[in-house]
């Protein structure tokens, strides 16, 4: 029998580990700025391609800012605007509870003394009736 074609016989031998920990030593932000630092024009233009769509999030979250406050400048407004119209309304409430009152006090006097005038006047007919007859 022919020996296989697709087995070979050849020794395997692993590497040995240098360190405890395969991130021992290792930093993002060396190796990124590692990457970075090297001088060729694709690293340049993915550099500047970042940092102009880093200006471009911060543009657009700058002006999601500026739209967020406008707006609750706006209710704010709105809120204020509000608050007088009650205010006013509330000062005319109480303007009208006042003048409420005052009427309902005076009709309380003139009641009395359209009673009081009633009898006075029947007491003194009917004295004038008696005296009479």
């Amino acid at each position: 029998m022919s020996p296989d074609p697709l087995s070979f016989d050849v020794p395997v031998t692993l590497a040995k580990r240098t360190t405890s920990s395969p991130t021992k030593g290792f930093s993002p932000t060396k190796s990124l700025a590692r990457y970075q630092s090297r001088g060729t024009g694709e690293s340049a233009d993915r550099r500047s391609s970042l940092e102009t769509e880093q200006k471009a999030v911060r543009n657009d979250a700058e002006s999601n800012l500026r739209l967020e406050n406008d707006r609750l400048k706006l209710e704010m407004r709105a809120m204020q605007q509000k608050l007088k119209r009650m205010e006013k309304e509330l000062a005319e409430k109480k303007d009208i509870q006042l003048e409420n009152q005052t009427l309902k006090m005076q009709l309380k006097e003139n009641r009395q003394q359209f009673l009081d005038d009633y009898f006075k006047n029947g007491i003194a007919e009917a004295m004038e009736f008696l005296s009479t007859s």
